[in-house]
């Protein structure tokens, strides 16, 4: 097991768990995505199908693309004296304003609307200058995907 494996294992306990799963539902998962019930047995594009189809049950870590590429925005929103509260409970208050959902019940597309609505805020800034740093910094960002590269 390379240490590439060993995160992605790592990352579906840590789904299964979140996610409550009885031994039963995750074992038809592994079974469902590769006919083998272990994730030891697993190559990565499997383990990486299964932490995508954990994800689309509503499982979300603090790395995923989308929820990384939200801290970063709202990170240099309140660089620029944006926002006042620079706290993950910030953000997930704003998540669950957007989507009416608690962070880790958002799929991908409650945090591209909120990844929108971020950029719409960005557009109505007053101040020309930081409204040009903000945009210029989002271009630079990594695209937000939902699955693992």
């Amino acid at each position: 097991m390379n240490t590439n494996t060993a995160g992605l294992i790592k990352a579906i306990q840590t789904g299964r768990r979140k996610l409550g799963l009885t031994e039963d539902e995750y074992r038809a998962l592994l079974e469902g995505v590769s006919g083998k019930t272990s994730t030891k047995e697993l190559n990565a594009r499997q383990l990486k199908e299964v932490l995508r189809r954990m994800r689309e049950a509503g499982f979300h870590t603090v790395a995923d693309p989308q929820l990384q590429k939200i801290r970063s925005l709202w990170f240099s929103m309140y660089d620029e004296g944006i926002v006042k509260n620079k706290t993950e409970q910030s953000i997930a208050a704003y998540i669950r304003r957007i989507t009416k959902k608690a962070v880790n019940a958002c799929d991908v597309k409650d945090l591209q609307r909120v990844i929108e609505t971020l950029k719409q805020w960005i557009d109505r800034l007053d101040d020309p200058a930081a409204r040009e740093r903000l945009r210029r910094e989002f271009v630079t960002m990594p695209t937000a995907s939902p699955l693992l590269q």
